[in-house]
């Protein structure tokens, strides 16, 4: 489940098909739409590096120390690990590209958001 998770996510952060409740960004001017997409971009860069720092530094300790995690089936406890680093930091680079370029993550239409 974690695997399919954040190694998803990257791919659907690029692709629009995420949950957006854009409704009251939507009734505001356009100037004020833009900034609130700014801050919006912002915000999940911030909180994508901060979590991909925090896997990363678990995920390095877990390397160094070997340690396991035992729950169904022995692993490496870096194995858990891995791909939220991965997913994380991937994520990080698609929302930095949208608040540096010129994409919206809101351009796509309401009604295919619906059909998604």
């Amino acid at each position: 489940m974690v695997y399919m998770t954040f190694l998803a996510m990257p791919a659907l952060v690029r692709a629009k098909a995420h949950v957006c409740a854009d409704f009251i960004r939507m009734s505001l001017p356009p100037a004020a739409q833009a900034v609130i997409e700014k801050l919006v971009y912002v915000l999940c860069l911030a909180l994508c590096i901060y979590l991909a720092v925090v896997a990363s530094r678990v995920f390095v300790e877990a390397w160094q120390t070997g340690s396991y995690d035992v729950r169904t089936f022995d692993m490496p406890r870096w194995l858990i690990f891995l791909p939220m680093v991965i997913g994380l930091w991937l994520s990080s680079i698609e929302f930095l590209r949208y608040l540096a370029g010129r994409d919206s993550i809101y351009a796509i239409a309401a009604a295919d958001r619906e059909s998604l």
